[in-house]
């Protein structure tokens, strides 16, 4: 036996295509002097190679207070022809910041990729105290050519911005009676200003209002609920009716509750006077 070798190389356009190779031997017989002939022929298809492709790079959600987790998905995809292996994504935070903690690693932590497949990895950031601000997450991705062995880069994606927030906090910040002193029989209004110190919105927020002493023929007109947008004040008016019954002199205590929108917790202010 006698092996003949030839090397091709091919080209990156050569990719999905066929390649039909025809080999003929001839000779002549050593004994006979006749001549002889084979051939035989085979056809090689041309895969392309790895091709890894981030195609979304998603944080859910996209607004949240500091305490909360936020959720970190990349979908990586093969666009190639070959099975990419070991495939392992990777991302970082702009700006760093040390109160966002980031997990050991995603969820699975790397994962062989066939042709067409979308495997999404996951990342839980934890935040705390001290995370707020606005960021971003920028990603990609690396694995092993199945056939050629190459080491194979993704593409380079950034996240929409993530905006992390101080908590909502509500405070009575004043509790007023206009007019201070009227006659039995005459209407006035009481005023809770609320103050929310966070940049989370306060959402729902109601006011529970307490009168001194107990009046008869004392009515009243309740506001509704308001949200409070972070580092702004709302007032809170309730009207008064009195009657000829309704001499005394009174105080209110006010306290409000609501809710950080962000987050859902429940938030509540100290009695005021």
């Amino acid at each position: 036996n006698h092996v003949f070798e030839w090397i091709y190389k091919t080209e990156q356009d050569c990719a999905g295509q066929d390649a039909k190779f025809t080999a003929t031997v001839e000779g002549k017989d050593e004994n006979s002097q006749l001549d002889k002939t084979a051939t035989d022929s085979f056809t090689l298809t041309i895969k392309p190679k790895t091709d890894l492709l981030i195609t979304q790079l998603e944080i859910q959600p996209k607004q949240i207070s500091c305490g909360q987790d936020v959720l970190v998905v990349m979908t990586v995809k093969n666009q190639g022809g070959v099975k990419a292996l070991g495939v392992t994504p990777f991302l970082r935070l702009e700006p760093e910041n040390l109160n966002i903690i980031l997990p050991d690693q995603p969820t699975p932590p790397s994962a062989d990729i066939s042709p067409g497949e979308t495997p999404n990895y996951r990342w839980t950031y934890k935040t705390q105290a001290g995370s707020q601000g606005t960021y971003n997450f920028i990603g990609n991705a690396s694995g092993i050519d199945e056939k050629s062995s190459e080491f194979i880069l993704s593409n380079e994606v950034t996240s929409e911005p993530l905006t992390i927030q101080i908590p909502a906090e509500i405070v009575v910040q004043n509790v007023v009676v206009k007019p201070d002193s009227i006659n039995a029989g005459q209407p006035f209004k009481v005023i809770v200003t609320i103050y929310n110190e966070g940049e989370a919105t306060a959402e729902g927020v109601t006011i529970r209002l307490e009168p001194s002493l107990v009046v008869k023929g004392l009515n009243q007109i309740f506001p509704g609920s308001k949200n409070i947008t972070g580092k702004t004040y709302e007032d809170f008016i309730w009207e008064f009716s009195t009657t000829e019954e309704s001499a005394a002199t009174l105080s209110f205590t006010a306290s409000a509750s609501g809710k950080d929108q962000n987050s859902g917790r429940n938030i509540l202010t100290q009695d005021a006077k």
